[in-house]
């Protein structure tokens, strides 16, 4: 009975001496080893974590509530991660992902549209009939609830034979169930759509096997109709995801230029001083295994500059817009819904 409580008070003793080592009360020693434990993207970033941990540390000690944010900042800039982010009572400081030089403009010029018939602006997209049986879908933000069942009604007020656009070139994310729910609208049946990793250990690239992300496609526009989706850089996270799976369908295509990324579900954790730090904990990956995180890459690389918002201004001509459209009349092998 000794030797079983004497090993009992060592167990107790290790675990004692184990949480005090995990005790960590400076805000920026509780952030680098946080993310040097858990942080997926050490080695796709190119970022050297003891390296930063040297640059950075020694400019803390001095350092006053804001100045502490600014070294925050510099880091995150560093890691070019929209998902790894520290939010304060009145501050949220990330990463800011998206192409300042890229323009997102809206037009469709008028011997296309026809006046839409709905606006369901309440969960997070709008729908626009054109002409020649195509409509135009933008939605902007997955931040909302998704209803199939509302969409498949939605859809009876609409003809789309010859195809469906949808814009999420604004679409900076949002909740898992918005994007995957809208997603299942297209294609039939199960299939593997992407791969993940978690994390197995503290080491930098201490990962888990890949294993295959399912979806199931239930048909609510017909796999027989094109679908063209309008990208951009400021398309990220769930958007991202979005784009990705869309990409394994056969009919669809991806116009406009890479999204801006987001490949993982972000994780948050308090920190000493009560500031929550965000970050990302399980890569993600396409079909041919290659990583999301830096974005997904379209089938036809198309970039909105001043000239085309000055010549749609003008002529009602849209490049952008108007190769989609185009795009979606010349295959003509669309059978009927």
């Amino acid at each position: 009975m000794k030797k079983y409580l004497l090993l009992l008070f060592a167990i107790l003793l290790t675990i004692s001496c184990s949480l005090e080592e995990e005790k960590v009360t400076d805000p920026f020693e509780f952030f680098w080893r946080e993310m040097d434990r858990k942080y997926v993207y050490f080695e796709e970033k190119g970022v050297d974590w003891n390296e930063v941990y040297a640059t950075y540390k020694p400019r803390t000690a001095t350092a006053n509530r804001e100045e502490l944010l600014q070294i925050f900042q510099e880091i995150i800039n560093l890691l070019k991660d929209g998902h790894v982010s520290i939010t304060t009572q009145d501050t949220h400081i990330r990463y800011e992902w998206w192409n300042k030089d890229e323009i997102v403009f809206y037009y469709w010029a008028e011997h296309i549209v026809t006046f839409p018939t709905h606006l369901n602006d309440e969960d997070g997209f709008q729908v626009f009939q054109l002409k020649n049986d195509i409509i135009y879908i933008n939605f902007y933000t997955f931040h909302t609830y998704f209803d199939i069942n509302k969409f498949r009604h939605l859809l009876y007020d609409y003809s789309f034979s010859k195809g469906v656009i949808i814009d999420i070139r604004l679409n900076g994310g949002g909740s898992t169930n918005s994007f995957s729910e809208f997603a299942s609208c297209f294609g039939t049946g199960q299939r593997t759509v992407l791969y993940r990793r978690n994390k197995t250990g503290h080491g930098h690239n201490d990962f888990s096997d890949y294993f295959p992300l399912k979806a199931t496609g239930r048909g609510v526009v017909n796999e027989n109709i094109p679908i063209v989706i309008l990208t951009g850089s400021y398309t990220y996270s769930a958007a991202n995801f979005f784009a990705a799976i869309m990409k394994t369908l056969p009919n669809v295509t991806l116009i406009g230029m890479p999204t801006g990324g987001g490949g993982s579900a972000s994780f948050w954790y308090v920190m000493p001083n009560g500031w929550t730090m965000h970050y990302p904990t399980s890569p993600t990956y396409d079909i041919e295994y290659r990583s999301i995180e830096s974005g997904v890459t379209p089938h036809y690389y198309i970039l909105t500059t001043a000239e085309d918002v000055e010549i749609a201004q003008q002529t009602g001509v849209y490049p952008l817009m108007e190769f989609a459209y185009q795009y979606l009349m010349s295959q003509c092998d669309n059978e009927p819904m």
